[in-house]
């Protein structure tokens, strides 16, 4: 009986943290609203930019671009939301890629919240992936199973009726030559907006073998990657944590299954991925309370 006491005592304790750790994030995004909105007549002609601009600034941010103050994103309506940070998330993955910690900034003008998130290699260990041609010529080659990458929104409160999930949402890769490519949301046939997004790119390896045997015009298809999940304004009321994923297979990699959502078989992060063969799954370092 002292066992079962104790373990509602600690369940009822965990709920009343949760229940407050909500309402301080809504406080929070509810106080960056007033704000924003405050300031509209302050706002600088740059703040006529499109979505699709506002969104490209966000996207550079998130890749370590350092020359936009939050002075300079306030003239533009767009303000960063500040939380406590999360808790570390235990055995995020290899070294071999580094992903961010989510951002997350809302749109005065347009009256959105904007999820935003980044990742990229940091060897070319992919290399050993794919078995190269020994022949002379130019080579292409797929590498195991799509690449898939998204982000997860988990210990969530109640979702509001009408979250939406905007179709100006997408993810870009860039290959190691700095050729990008994106997918819009609403081409994307597996997306969840209240558990958050998720996109897959088949990875590729290009390069050229010379007459001698030597490689060049090495090139991998996925080498940086980000996220970019846009949502309407009742995001203002939608608290949880958040983190961005990245899922690999090697030539073996076979997936079987991934998915985004909070039932009982998923992982404490919301992701369920599972593969056979060569692969890894790869999180953000730290949880992003929003």
């Amino acid at each position: 009986m002292k066992r079962i006491l104790l373990a509602i005592m600690l369940l009822t304790l965990l709920l009343l943290n949760l229940t407050l750790v909500f309402a301080e994030n809504t406080n929070q995004k509810i106080a960056l609203v007033e704000k924003a909105n405050s300031q509209k007549a302050l706002l600088s002609p740059e703040a006529e930019l499109s979505e699709e601009e506002k969104l490209e600034i966000i996207k550079l941010i998130s890749t370590g671009e350092k020359t936009y103050t939050e002075d300079k994103l306030n003239s533009m309506g767009i303000y960063t939301l500040e939380t406590d940070q999360g808790d570390a998330i235990f055995d995020s993955g290899p070294s071999d890629v580094s992903l961010s910690t989510i951002s997350c900034y809302y749109l005065s003008v347009e009256n959105e919240w904007v999820l935003s998130g980044a990742g990229q290699w940091l060897n070319d260990n992919w290399f050993d992936d794919q078995p190269m041609d020994p022949r002379y010529g130019k080579h292409e080659r797929n590498v195991g199973d799509s690449e898939y990458l998204g982000i997860s929104l988990y210990d969530t409160n109640t979702a509001p009726y009408y979250l939406d999930l905007k179709e100006s949402s997408y993810a870009w890769i860039e290959d190691k030559l700095g050729l990008v490519e994106t997918c819009q949301a609403k081409s994307l046939s597996n997306l969840h907006t209240k558990w958050g997004v998720l996109y897959g790119f088949q990875d590729s390896i290009s390069y050229k073998r010379t007459l001698f045997g030597s490689i060049k015009n090495l090139d991998y298809r996925v080498y940086k990657f980000g996220v970019i999940a846009v949502y309407n304004e009742l995001f203002t009321n939608y608290t949880g944590k958040a983190h961005m994923f990245y899922g690999h297979t090697g030539d073996t990699g076979v997936i079987t299954k991934n998915s985004l959502g909070q039932e009982p078989n998923l992982t404490m992060t919301g992701v369920k991925y599972e593969a056979t063969g060569n692969y890894f799954v790869k999180y953000s370092p730290v949880e992003f309370n929003y």
